[in-house]
């Protein structure tokens, strides 16, 4: 087996394995996959019982379907009617794209938005939406999934702008933005906004930065160098360079005096070369900036700080205070909530989640850890093999979790 010990700091400014180019291109491929299998599919299964069709300035014709369709992707006769509304097109260059959408709309420059709902197989209620720019080719140029908190509000963009449209695809949010958040967790803001309840997007335009709600309500004006979505009630901001935290009646609670803030599992804010862990309720004078680093376990638990050359557990916003400081360690996707933490020359492995040892620094070197579950009286549980060096020997043990 050969070694996999890497150590691999999770700070929050390294980039993301995939970038955004790279995860488009993987959506894109993913759709057009989609698309044309459904096309396929369309032939064989839909049976058009009234068909209607409306015809564009271009010379294309969308065609609007009550189609029979037990058998077709999105059709499920144990839940949903036997017949449904679909949409098709007949282009003017003669191509043609069977009744088989939830939706179709023109878009621009001859391109076309297309809603798709695919349902899992009968008896699972696995479901996936999203919607796709296609030109008349049925090519796939664009892919903006649904989001995930609301099914009424889909953000996509149209002639370089950002905009959100309906579930009918009706233009809902004008497209007047250089960019639009992921909606945020349902805001409180009652008292501001007519006395209602109203998701919100951090949204750029004109170069800076601001807070409106899903009724294009500005909540919190365009003033901003960055800024990020709600996260109950509280977005970090950056103004003249200076990075601080707001509420949504736009007042600092933490003031625009850092070089950087973040919050992964706490609140943390750099100021000079040092970072610091904002304590409970924001109490920005009382933060230490002693820490150099961090990194946080996939799995969740506890994660680490780094102070000079040694690491650290903490959890809950604060160290751990029986904590004496460790050289190394090691955690990864097959670990799960165990750290592999070296101290001196040899490891002890650290269930992060419940805080404890599961053994002390006995091994000269962690080789290899996998996973698999196991099955015992109807329950599924995770299991950690290790491979292990100890007393000059390769030895394996496991750990059901």
């Amino acid at each position: 087996m050969k070694p996999i010990f890497n150590i691999f700091v999770f700070l929050f400014f390294l980039c993301p394995i995939l970038s955004n180019s790279q995860i488009t291109s993987v959506s894109i491929a993913s759709a057009q996959l989609k698309l044309d299998s459904m096309q396929i599919k369309g032939k064989d299964f839909f049976k058009v019982v009234d068909e209607k069709a409306v015809k564009l300035d271009n010379g294309d014709v969308i065609t609007t379907a009550v189609c029979f369709c037990d058998n077709m992707p999105g059709g499920r006769a144990e839940m949903y009617s036997s017949f449904t509304r679909s949409y098709g097109l007949t282009t003017k260059i003669g191509k043609k794209w069977n009744p088989v959408y939830q939706n179709i709309v023109y878009w621009e420059n001859d391109q076309y938005l297309v809603k798709y709902h695919d349902y899992g197989p009968p008896g699972e209620y696995q479901e996936e939406g999203w919607f796709a720019v296609v030109d008349r080719n049925l090519k796939v140029l664009n892919v903006f999934m649904e989001e995930g908190i609301s099914e009424e509000y889909y953000s996509v963009k149209k002639n370089g702008k950002y905009g959100t449209v309906s579930s009918t695809l009706n233009e809902y949010l004008p497209f007047a933005f250089d960019s639009l958040s992921e909606l945020s967790f349902r805001a409180e803001v009652e008292i501001m906004v007519k006395e209602r309840s109203f998701y919100t997007y951090a949204a750029k335009k004109n170069k800076k930065w601001g807070l409106i709600t899903t009724e294009s309500d500005t909540i919190v004006p365009f003033k901003y160098d960055f800024l990020e979505n709600s996260f109950y009630g509280k977005m970090i901001a950056k103004y003249k360079g200076k990075w601080g935290i707001i509420d949504q009646a736009d007042s600092a609670i933490v003031p625009f005096i850092y070089d950087s803030i973040f919050m992964k599992r706490g609140t943390f804010l750099l100021k000079g070369k040092k970072w610091a862990l904002l304590p409970d309720e924001f109490k920005y004078k009382n933060a230490q900036h002693q820490f150099d680093g961090f990194a946080f376990n996939p799995a969740g638990g506890s994660s680490l700080a780094r102070i000079g050359n040694k690491w650290y557990f903490f959890n809950d916003e604060k160290l751990k205070e029986t904590d004496e400081g460790y050289d190394d360690f090691h955690f990864d996707k097959d670990s799960g909530p165990f750290v592999c933490v070296k101290k001196g020359d040899l490891f002890g492995i650290y269930h992060s989640r419940s805080e404890k040892w599961e053994t002390q620094f006995v091994y000269s070197k962690i080789v290899e850890v996998l996973y698999e579950r196991e099955w015992e009286n109807h329950t599924n549980y995770p299991v950690y093999h290790f491979f292990v060096i100890q007393d000059g020997k390769e030895v394996e043990f496991r750990i059901r979790d």
